[in-house]
């Protein structure tokens, strides 16, 4: 894993932002990440779409080796955590989760958890909650309106960027003064590209070399 970090600062508080999809708290030992979508390919299978297993295995491997670099006290999850009804994608989430004893899982729920809380207890998950409060950061799935500060997901927000002729998509964090939107953990999604974020937005978009820091105007939605 070619891990490449930036510090920002967020609520007077120093949060590391990586390539690799995620953002980890140092002070609260705390790593984060938003829409795992777990079994989402193995569903797309179900319905006669041929998605390769290595899919699932991937974000997984990733979050293994994000767990281990940072040795997390808690690994929140914001949101989306299963994609849609258990398959052997989201069984085989026990296996991962008995590697990892000492990191605690918490859940805030998303639009796509639906899973009775008993299965996903089941599945390893310590906590579930629709919301979570830390030192007046709000963490909960989908961006809030208003000044609360707040960590969440379920946009997968991506920059279109153009490079002399190239343009390419590529995921990003985004932060404002009250707001971070996390990438989506799950390589297998789509990115939204739209410019409907706050004016004073900075966007960090990432790439497996690197991640960059872009302002407002310096991109086109």
């Amino acid at each position: 894993m070619n891990l490449k970090e930036l510090e920002i600062i967020f609520n007077e508080q120093k949060l590391v932002l990586n390539n690799q999809r995620a953002l980890y708290w140092p002070v609260e030992k705390t790593l984060i990440i938003a829409d795992l979508h777990l079994g989402k390919a193995a569903h797309f299978r179900k319905n006669g779409i041929a998605i390769p297993t290595q899919v699932s295995q991937s974000d997984l491997l990733i979050l293994d080796h994000l767990i281990n670099h940072y040795q997390p006290e808690k690994l929140i999850i914001v949101g989306d955590f299963v994609h849609a009804q258990p398959n052997t994608e989201t069984e085989n989430f026990t296996e991962f989760r008995a590697s990892h004893p000492l990191t605690a899982f918490i859940l805030i729920t998303g639009n796509h958890d639906r899973l009775s809380d008993t299965y996903l207890y089941n599945l390893g998950i310590d906590v579930i909650v629709d919301k979570l409060e830390i030192k007046d950061i709000l963490f909960v799935h989908e961006p809030p309106q208003g000044p609360q500060r707040s960590i969440s997901g379920h946009i997968h927000p991506g920059v279109r960027l153009e490079l002399g002729k190239t343009k390419k998509t590529l995921p990003c964090f985004v932060v404002d003064n009250y707001h971070i939107v996390l990438p989506a953990f799950s390589q297998f999604t789509g990115l939204d590209a739209k410019n409907h974020y706050s004016r004073d937005a900075a966007f960090y978009p990432f790439n497996k070399t690197g991640i960059f820091n872009l302002y407002p105007n310096s991109f086109k939605g």
